[in-house]
């Protein structure tokens, strides 16, 4: 799992391995609400892309993100910090 924070929110990255699924929820008091989902392709450990098939309170401009060199690239049309683990 990868955790990220931007201006809207605290968001969760989660890489379903047994499906190639994705899905990125955010983060609230009391709960999480899931904001987009898809499949990804694995490009090196620790680096995938993202391919967006549903989206809810997103950008829908951007159809892949990547997650690369510590950072998800793509997301609302920026680049965040990522870190693994439970926050």
């Amino acid at each position: 799992m990868y955790h990220f924070e931007t201006p809207e929110g605290d968001y969760q990255v989660y890489i379903h391995k047994d499906s190639n699924a994705f899905s990125i929820d955010k983060s609230f008091d009391g709960g999480s609400e899931g904001i987009v989902s898809g499949t990804y392709t694995r490009l090196r450990d620790n680096e995938y892309k993202l391919h967006v098939s549903h989206a809810s309170s997103y950008d829908t401009i951007h159809n892949e993100l990547l997650i690369k060199n510590d950072s998800i690239h793509g997301f609302n049309g920026a680049s965040y910090s990522v870190f693994t683990g439970s926050k």
